[in-house]
């Protein structure tokens, strides 16, 4: 009679402290952002109980990083999914981004440092832009400095024709970028 009774007190203590069930913690897949300048936005991982992640930035560019900084490429409103995997499976989160700060025009400026080239008239795609007054003789310019014919255009590539007061002609494609500044010298 006493071994069973140690034996039912033995299967009690083990039956109240050691025979407990590993407690399961869901995954929880969860972020925050902060749209910072020129579409650059700054992800915060919030998830809980994982310990992997996989970010879509809808775009074609995915990221494993706990919280990247992504820059979107365009004006537009984008669906970002965070999956957050851990030892009892996995959970996604997606969130709509509105980006509206990226540039949407780039400049182009025009400048000679030929005095002898008289005026230049600048034509893209054929439609006439404005005219180069003056040449420029010292350092390099940048856009919208005096001596400069600076335009402003959505990027893209454009058909320049430039023809001077003297008999000279220049033609090419040019490229212009959005929120950059660009710049061609004729000789």
């Amino acid at each position: 009679m006493k071994k069973q009774i140690l034996f039912y007190a033995f299967f009690v203590f083990c039956l109240f402290n050691s025979c407990t069930k590993e407690e399961i913690l869901p995954v929880i897949a969860d972020f925050e952002y902060v749209i910072r300048d020129n579409g650059t936005v700054e992800f915060y991982n919030r998830s809980r109980n994982a310990d992997t992640f996989e970010w879509d930035f809808n775009t074609g560019v995915n990221s494993t990083s706990i919280g990247p900084t992504y820059t979107f490429p365009n004006n537009q409103n984008y669906v970002v999914t965070l999956t957050a995997r851990g030892k009892y499976g996995q959970n996604s989160k997606s969130k709509t981004i509105r980006i509206t700060n990226k540039p949407t025009t780039g400049q182009y400026a025009f400048f000679t440092t030929s005095a002898n080239s008289g005026f230049i008239d600048i034509y893209l795609n054929g439609v006439y832009e404005g005219r180069l007054t003056k040449y420029f003789n010292f350092g390099e310019p940048t856009c919208g400095s005096d001596g400069t014919l600076t335009i402003n255009k959505p990027g893209g590539i454009y058909q320049l024709t430039a023809r001077s007061t003297n008999g000279t002609t220049w033609t090419s494609n040019i490229r212009i970028v959005n929120g950059e500044c660009t710049l061609t010298k004729f000789q």
